[in-house]
């Protein structure tokens, strides 16, 4: 090999490699970014777990109210008309 061939050659595998570190480092970039959009989408999700748990809790309480309202309106109109028909028991 002529001392041109060898220069051309070692300038090859020098180019090589540094084109090679540079996509491992793209690559690497890449990768946290992935890592960091997964981590915040998890987030997301739990924190819309979270929120379904508390919507549920909250529409359970409001279901038991509306069933006590619905007692209470059903036993006072019974009432209210028992009065109006004249009778005086409960």
């Amino acid at each position: 090999m002529t001392p041109d061939e060898r220069q051309r050659a070692m300038d090859f595998i020098l180019k090589s490699q540094a084109d090679s570190v540079v996509r491992m480092e793209r690559f690497d970039e890449a990768q946290r970014q992935s890592d960091e959009a997964r981590r915040q989408s998890d987030e997301a999700r739990h924190q819309l777990e979270r929120q379904q748990i508390a919507t549920q809790s909250e529409l359970d309480t409001l279901v038991l109210v509306t069933r006590d309202l619905l007692a209470i309106s059903r036993h006072t109109i019974r009432r209210v008309e028992n009065l109006e028909s004249g009778e005086n028991r409960p």
